[in-house]
This record gives C-alpha cells, sequence and structure tokens, in this order.
C-alpha cells in the first residue's frame, strides 16, 4: 500500500500535454491500409509535429525526429503491431499494443518513444483538479451550450433553436455551479462573507 508512484497524480506529466497518437482517427483516414502517410499535429504555438507511418500486414511503423530537454534531434522508427477485435453488430475495431507493455490500447502518447498512458505515467489534466476547479469546470460545460462568451459574469443570449424553459434551466444551473465554485474558493482562502 502507498508504493512508488502512489498518490495523487498533482506532479505527473499531463495527457493533454502530449502528442496523441488515436488508432481510431488514423483508421478512419485510411492510414491503417498497407502504404506510406504522414500524420500532422498542429500546436497552439503554431508549430507543427510530423510522424510518418509505413502500414504493412498487421503492424505500422512509425519514423520521426524527436529529443528530450536540450539534447540534439534524433531520428526514431518504432514497430507497433496492431489488434483486430470483432465488433457486435459486425465489422472489426482495430487497437495499438504498447511496444513497452504489449496491452492493448487505443491510444499511444508521443515523448521520445510512443507507448500507452500508463507506460508514459501520465495523468489527465482534470485528476488534479481542486473541487472548486471541477465545479467551475462543468458550469463552464453547461453554459458551453448556449451560444456566446462562457464565464460567470456574462450572460449568453437564448438561442433561436433553443425552448426558453431549456435555456432558463441551463442558465440556472450553470449559476448554481458558479456560486458553488466561489463559495468554495473562497472557505479555501479562508475568506468570510
Amino acid at each position: 500500500m502507498g508504493g512508488y508512484g502512489s498518490g495523487r497524480p498533482w506532479g505527473r506529466s499531463k495527457a493533454e500535454d502530449m502528442l496523441r497518437l488515436d488508432i481510431l482517427r488514423l483508421y478512419k483516414k485510411g492510414c491503417l491500409d498497407s502504404g506510406y502517410w504522414t500524420w500532422r499535429w498542429q500546436w497552439s504555438s503554431g508549430q507543427e509535429s510530423i510522424i510518418n507511418i509505413i502500414a504493412s500486414e498487421g503492424q505500422i511503423r512509425l519514423s520521426f525526429r524527436a529529443r528530450s530537454g536540450g539534447d540534439e534531434w534524433e531520428s526514431v522508427e518504432q514497430d507497433v503491431s496492431l489488434d483486430w477485435t470483432p465488433c457486435h453488430f459486425g465489422g472489426t475495431r482495430p487497437w495499438f499494443h504498447c511496444p513497452r507493455c504489449g496491452r492493448r490500447v487505443g491510444v499511444l502518447y508521443g515523448g521520445k518513444r510512443f507507448y500507452c498512458r500508463t507506460c508514459h505515467r501520465l495523468a489527465y489534466r482534470c485528476q488534479s483538479e481542486t473541487t472548486s476547479d471541477r465545479i467551475l469546470r462543468q458550469a463552464h460545460k453547461i453554459r458551453g451550450r448556449l451560444e456566446g462568451e462562457i464565464g460567470a459574469l456574462s450572460i449568453p443570449a437564448k438561442p433561436k433553436w433553443m425552448r426558453w424553459k431549456t435555456y432558463d434551466r441551463i442558465l440556472s444551473q450553470s449559476e448554481e455551479l458558479y456560486e458553488r465554485s466561489i463559495i468554495l474558493a473562497m472557505g479555501q482562502f479562508r475568506i468570510k462573507m
């Protein structure tokens, strides 16, 4: 109990900050068919990451350039085996086998190598949220159903297609969640009303 790596994931790298190779997206774009493919990611900073995929029967070869920290760039080639499972209503679904642990996964995350989330020891950003942050995220999600700016201070207009009863319900739910998050945050900083 309480071994190495257990506990809350505050200090761990986040999955949202890594390159994400999703097998279903590759499958829908035809990148698992035999041949040579290029996959691109666009970062928020405007930079682009590129990986070359050579697909053959039962496996793909990933070819890319990587570095860790400030080291020199190096060319990396990595083989990833594929698995196909039958679906309930016909057809098959593809899976990756993690090159490190061999688990069947739908997503590989890239660093210097592409491995599953467990092997990279990644956490999701929401796992390290406080209670008030989680409530605030729920409020933003509910308010996002309305068109307009998301935030506690703005009241978006009712979308043209939405019923007034639904609009009022969504608005009151989000306002209640905003209030709860503010009260929790004030309690966290020991601020009295």
